[in-house]
């Protein structure tokens, strides 16, 4: 039994006042970006102006009820290859990943920016991809399966998909601890 644990989350936290959300309700979806998240990246920086000085962050919840998502689970550590990672490059060199199809219904959590954030002169060393999103299934009484849960990569049934989501604007992006950091001083 491996009892480590590489913590990872990005989370939203609110006051839970009761304030404006932009709700998004998809059925089907159009062109070929399978990751809600990621449509939403691409809809903030063209539509609402995110520009290097001014980056964004959102957080949010949705409801997927119909379609199939790619998703991985990360391994236990002490089964990760040898050398998986390169701290000179600073990224995986071996893949270590498994993918799974999840079916629907899931609900997503999910936090999502539009780039490094200016706030200071120290960078925060977000990830690249602009967000990150977790899920688990949902039985039919609504309770959390045990079975199914992990990251979210995207859906895979553009013709069947829907979402039901809630996200709102972060007032200010924040990092706890930077592994970058960690991984250079582990070096």
């Amino acid at each position: 039994q491996n009892l480590n644990c590489g913590g990872i989350s990005n989370l939203f936290s609110c006051g839970g006042e009761k304030v404006p959300l932009l709700r998004i309700r998809v059925s089907k979806r159009k062109g070929s970006q399978p990751s809600l998240p990621q449509i939403l990246i691409s809809a903030l920086k063209t539509h609402l102006s995110a520009k290097e000085e001014r980056q964004m962050g959102m957080g949010g919840i949705f409801h997927m009820s119909k379609g199939t998502v790619k998703s991985h689970i990360n391994p236990d550590r002490d089964v990760l290859p040898r050398g998986y990672y390169d701290t000179k490059q600073m990224k995986c060199i071996k893949d270590f990943l498994q993918f799974y199809i999840s079916p629907a219904p899931l609900l997503c959590f999910s936090t999502l920016w539009t780039g490094e954030p200016n706030q200071s002169d120290e960078k925060l060393n977000l990830r690249g991809s602009g967000e990150h999103t977790h899920f688990y299934g949902l039985q039919e009484d609504g309770t959390a399966s045990p079975d199914i849960g992990g990251h979210y990569h995207g859906d895979l049934d553009p013709d069947q998909v829907t979402y039901d989501g809630y996200f709102n604007f972060a007032e200010e992006i924040i990092r706890v601890w930077d592994a970058v950091e960690q991984k250079q001083r582990d070096m």
